[in-house]
């Protein structure tokens, strides 16, 4: 994970958390995946944390979650989620 990176672990267990938790987002929401998760955003973050900028990682980190809420479509979204479902799409 980019986030070993930075070598903060408590970084690293939030970054793991939250990157759980977008991908729930995204399957709940039904967000496309190749338009919401792009890679070249994922290149970009660990080649700043790698250049040890964070600026510029928190920067790019920033636009990719505006890109991932952007793709998601709120209105398709029931209060009853059925998550065995969801999960079972993952594995």
């Amino acid at each position: 994970m980019a986030a070993t990176l930075a070598g903060n672990s408590s970084f690293t267990r939030s970054l793991r958390e939250l990157s759980t938790l977008t991908c729930l987002v995204i399957l709940v929401y039904n967000a496309p995946i190749v338009e919401s998760c792009r890679a070249d955003e994922h290149e970009r973050i660990v080649r700043a944390l790698a250049d040890k900028d964070g600026e510029k990682a928190a920067e790019i980190m920033l636009e990719h979650l505006d890109h991932i809420e952007h793709s998601l479509d709120l209105g398709t979204a029931s209060e009853d989620a059925d998550l065995e479902a969801i999960f079972a799409s993952v594995a």
